[in-house]
């Protein structure tokens, strides 16, 4: 099998951006884990419908998933599902998109995550991720770290778990563990911070 693992960046996740999906072949069974702001759902949409394919979007949160669940909305399926258990026939996905899944995915789960990728993905599917990394030490990330410090500090504080970032390596291990081949990187640029949205 030839997965791929590609488009993982550090906040623009690849939504408005169609040049990251030239040369992707929409007409098979499409799947995205996770609704998220609902921009790169409308993009893999168009994508799918002009290819005559299937989109089907996976939420936990029945809310998220109320505007698709209604139907009506051509060559689109919603489903509710946790995403270390998709409800999908193995090898019947062609193109499997985690849209902001593994930040939430604790380290020690990232390889049944894998296995669950594997086993749905067809011979020769491809799997593409797009999730925020964490910030770096650049004077412009300054503001991203600090929020991250706080958020992490205050999830401390009441015992709860932070999922603010994905940790490549941990990912990248455990899609080699489970088969996956050829992974490759693109970072984007994220979007820029300001004081509304800290």
């Amino acid at each position: 099998m030839d997965q791929v693992m590609g488009d993982s960046d550090n906040g623009h996740n690849g939504e408005g951006d169609v040049s990251l999906w030239r040369g992707i072949d929409f007409s098979g069974i499409t799947v995205k884990i996770g609704v998220s702001t609902g921009r790169l759902l409308r993009l893999l949409l168009e994508q799918v419908q002009r290819a005559e394919g299937q989109l089907v979007v996976l939420g936990y949160r029945a809310e998220e998933l109320t505007p698709f669940g209604a139907g009506g909305v051509a060559r689109l399926t919603a489903l509710r599902a946790r995403s270390r258990q998709l409800p999908l026939a193995d090898a019947s996905v062609d193109l499997l998109v985690l849209n902001g899944a593994l930040r939430e995915t604790p380290v020690e789960r990232l390889p049944a995550m894998a296995a669950e990728a594997w086993r749905v993905l067809t011979p020769g599917g491809q799997l593409r991720v797009s999730d925020i990394m964490e910030a770096s030490e650049a004077e412009s990330d300054r503001a991203w770290a600090e929020r991250n410090r706080l958020i992490r500090r205050l999830g401390e504080a009441l015992g709860r778990p932070t999922a603010l970032a994905v940790d490549l390596r941990a990912v990248a291990a455990a899609l080699t563990a489970q088969g996956f081949e050829q992974l490759r990187l693109s970072i984007l640029p994220g979007y820029p911070l300001h004081e509304e949205w800290l």
